[in-house]
């Protein structure tokens, strides 16, 4: 009961000889003078009073009372039955909670399940929560892609099936480019938008990425991550339109062209083509050699504009009412 221990059927008479839980840094022994017989279980420590001049009594099943150990409190508070429940690995850390498994996925991601399936490997891949999900179809397998703070809110996958790139938005969002057949993460760009990224596709030759803000007014980049570089190659504010784009796609032959939509607007992309220009004009013949190369670099790593328009579309423009879009392509 926390004070005493015990033994089975204790006559009253030999109840002298009962272990006393003293204060730490006492010793507490019978009235013999000898330390009471103990064993553990690993979580607590069963004591039996021993009679005097006589040996330990064999324990009875259901009759000794137990006093917990208070030399390691994290482990004594680990029950049996919960110990049955967590892994060796949850108990060592101290981990309450070890994802293993995705039942479901968040259907409410514009595209957010991938056909990763090639001549290489039969994985498809989803999103769940904070978790990106790649399930192995020939193995019944789940690997769980994490590292995002935020719930996942878009993704996109390269034309090949192998690179993943997921994005959240709201604070300390980041977009994490995954290889597909290990799961391993390759890049990751932290705070790609203030508020995070609600639309992302990745170009067909799998070196861009572009990306929408998850707020109004709207900015638009495009993102070499295949490079060391950490601010977008192109970027511009959408500061003229009131509608949210919530998709956005690359043209699959050339990466220069985008599309995006909102529930009531469509919008076009192209990058242009005056920065590059710019860089790659040849110096005077009179300038300095490093300092034309310093101004090249400079021209080709600074954020270029992005041009759009948007044509005004209307019900008599198809003839019929239009409902809110959801989604764009290049056909």
């Amino acid at each position: 009961n926390g004070s005493r221990v015990l033994s089975p059927a204790m006559p009253a008479e030999e109840e002298s000889n009962a272990v006393v839980a003293g204060e730490e840094g006492e010793e507490t022994r019978g009235a013999g003078g000898e330390a009471p017989a103990a064993t553990t279980d690993g979580q607590n420590v069963i004591a039996e009073a021993t009679p005097e001049g006589g040996d330990a009594p064999p324990p009875s099943a259901g009759a000794e009372e137990t006093l917990e150990s208070t030399a390691d409190p994290a482990a004594a508070a680990v029950t049996a039955a919960d110990a049955n429940m967590l892994s060796d690995h949850d108990v060592a850390t101290g981990n309450a909670l070890n994802l293993t498994w995705s039942f479901g996925f968040n259907r409410e991601i514009l595209g957010g399940v991938h056909n990763l399936c090639n001549e290489t490997q039969q994985k498809m891949f989803m999103v769940a929560a904070h978790t990106g999900v790649l399930y192995d179809l020939r193995r019944q397998e789940q690997q769980l892609l994490q590292g995002h703070c935020n719930a996942i809110s878009t993704t996109c996958a390269s034309a090949d099936k192998q690179w993943v790139a997921t994005a959240d938005k709201g604070a300390d969002s980041m977009i994490i480019v995954w290889e597909s057949k290990s799961g391993t993460p390759l890049r990751t760009l932290f705070e790609p938008h203030a508020d995070g990224v609600a639309a992302m596709d990745m170009s067909a030759d799998a070196m861009y990425l572009v990306t929408m803000s998850a707020s109004l007014p709207q900015t638009v980049s495009v993102w070499d991550w295949t490079s060391d570089r950490e601010t977008p190659v192109y970027t511009t504010l959408i500061d003229d339109y009131a509608d949210l784009q919530t998709c956005v796609r690359f043209h699959p032959l050339d990466a220069r062209q985008i599309v995006s939509n909102g529930a009531k607007r469509v919008m076009f992309f192209t990058w242009s083509p005056r920065t590059k220009a710019a860089a790659a004009a040849p110096p005077p013949p009179d300038a300095d050699k490093d300092a034309a190369a310093k101004a090249a670099k400079a021209a080709m790593n600074a954020p270029g504009p992005l041009e759009y328009y948007s044509p005004s579309l209307t019900p008599k423009d198809f003839r019929k009412a239009v409902s809110p879009f959801i989604q764009s392509a290049f056909v």
